[in-house]
């Protein structure tokens, strides 16, 4: 379970103990205090691509970021709360049977294959930043003030031309 606390950043509360995440400067700082809800291991402050680089075989990858950009979302209430993997909210024999469902902070969750018959950026990506990407492959403007980097953009090298264009029949004849 996750929360606002009085001193601007998050409480986390599991089986696994509290801790606090929050924001100094740039940087995203997870500090355990009786335990250790997202398994990191020890405190962690850094960058938010770096907690997206470092995190990628946590337990919950990236979930600092992902948590305190949570609570910047109008429609966020007071606490976020989230299943363990393997089990669900819902009513005890609600049908069909549910087992955690998506849009959790675990790995399985977190990281989503893409494939792409364009190179794809050597820096990681959150699924956000696939957005930008798509709408610059279709040539469609990509608008400001989204939560997204502009990390890969794949249309940019389809509109260069690779080859020279060939000249109309009618051109080549006389």
């Amino acid at each position: 379970m996750a929360g606002e606390s009085g001193r601007g950043g998050l409480e986390l509360v599991s089986s696994d103990g509290s801790a606090e995440i929050f924001r100094t400067g740039s940087r995203v700082v997870y500090r355990p205090r009786t335990g250790d809800p997202l398994r990191i291991g020890a405190t962690r402050a850094a960058m938010p691509d770096e907690w997206l680089a470092y995190g990628a075989l946590d337990p919950y990858p990236d979930a600092a970021v992902q948590l305190l950009d949570q609570f910047r979302a109008p429609r966020t209430g007071d606490l976020v709360v989230a299943a363990t993997e393997g089990f669900d909210l819902r009513e005890r024999f609600e049908t069909p049977e549910h087992r955690a469902g998506h849009g959790s902070a675990v790995r399985s969750h977190m990281q989503i294959p893409l494939w792409s018959s364009e190179p794809l950026p050597a820096s990681p990506l959150r699924s956000v930043d696939v957005f930008p990407a798509l709408l610059d492959w279709l040539g469609e403007p990509i608008p400001a003030g989204i939560d997204a980097r502009q990390l890969w953009l794949p249309g940019t090298r389809r509109r260069q031309p690779t080859h020279r264009p060939v000249r109309p029949a009618a051109a080549m004849a006389g």
